[in-house]
């Protein structure tokens, strides 16, 4: 018989996020019922009736699970009003995921900064957004992990806020891309992305998830199709509220790579988006203090737009052309 291999222990990097998640954890009341529930509907049969008994024990919870079977995203032709009919539509898996995120930010939201409350949001639900809008038409990512994926991206950053009152200025201070990465890793030894992936991975999320969110602000070629689409979400959560910032252009670049994206794909990506913001506003009780500008993004994006035609019409006149003697001439002194 062959010797039974030993245990692997955690790396370093690990341990050091674990010790974070654990002070994080015990700051706040262990989410039992999200916890109870989870266990219940392990069972492919679960019995409706004991988890509706569940989450009657914790009312916001509840009322959550309400409003986000009632919401679009279902598109019921009628409210639903109980508890037990609600759990039916959802189902088992929209179940599951619906109370491992939306019982994550119950309580991590609670007594953040106001300002970095909202910019947190924002995120959140612009990322769910654009990510569940690219990955409609996916036959690898179910609808729900793609919404998911957007709304937990950021997920190691609620823990950092947590953990450290330091860390606010750390994130005020910096861009959301590469400089907030790499002051994350220089406080704490590891980002944000790593943190929320390893939170996924404890809280038993499908691998498919935490994978993602480990990688969405990965330089490396993306693989798969919910990566590359959270990817793109990262870019979108800044271009969609902020068209003048190099976010909108490095967008549209991405999206012309990766889904042939022309100028009218991004103006009704962008209108879809606002949409499904809003929707998922009124899922969450949460009201952002401004909205998205289409008008402002179609008059952005139509410059980057003419300014690259412009630039290819430029690249490929050839010697002689029409164009080019149509070019003015700069004269010199004889």
């Amino acid at each position: 018989m062959g010797e039974l291999e030993p245990k692997r222990e955690p790396d370093m990097q690990t341990a050091k996020m674990d010790e974070l998640i654990d002070r994080v954890e015990q700051l706040h009341a262990a989410p039992h019922v999200a916890s109870r529930v989870l266990e219940l509907i392990r069972e492919p049969n679960f019995e409706i009736s004991e988890v509706v008994i569940c989450l009657e024990q914790d009312p916001a919870l509840a009322a959550t699970m309400l409003r986000l079977v009632n919401s679009t995203y279902f598109g019921l032709s009628r409210k639903i009003g109980s508890l037990h009919e609600a759990i039916t539509y959802i189902g088992r898996r929209s179940l599951r995921l619906a109370v491992l995120s939306y019982g994550l930010f119950d309580r991590l939201v609670q007594g953040a900064p106001e300002a970095w409350y909202y910019d947190f949001w924002r995120r959140a639900l612009s990322m769910s957004a654009v990510t569940s809008r690219l990955c409609a038409d996916s036959k690898e990512v179910h609808r729900d992990e793609a919404y998911v994926s957007g709304l937990l991206a950021d997920l190691g950053v609620l823990f950092f806020v947590q953990d450290d009152e330091r860390y606010t200025a750390t994130y005020d201070g910096q861009s959301h891309a590469s400089q907030l990465i790499e002051a994350e890793k220089e406080q704490f030894g590891f980002d944000h992305a790593a943190l929320g992936a390893r939170v996924m991975q404890r809280w038993d999320f499908p691998e498919s998830l935490s994978n993602a969110v480990a990688e969405h602000h990965g330089e490396t070629e993306a693989v798969g199709d919910l990566v590359t689409a959270l990817r793109c979400a990262e870019l979108m959560s800044d271009a969609l509220w902020a068209p003048k910032s190099p976010a909108l252009a490095e967008a549209q670049r991405f999206l012309e790579r990766e889904y042939d994206y022309d100028l009218d794909d991004f103006i009704t990506l962008a209108v879809d988006c606002k949409e499904m913001i809003s929707q998922s506003e009124e899922t969450f009780a949460i009201r952002l203090p401004t909205e998205i500008d289409p008008q402002a993004i179609l008059e952005e994006a139509s410059r980057y737009y003419a300014q690259e035609s412009a630039g290819a019409s430029v690249q490929f006149v050839g010697p002689g052309s029409a164009v080019e003697t149509a070019l003015p001439i700069e004269e010199t002194s004889p």
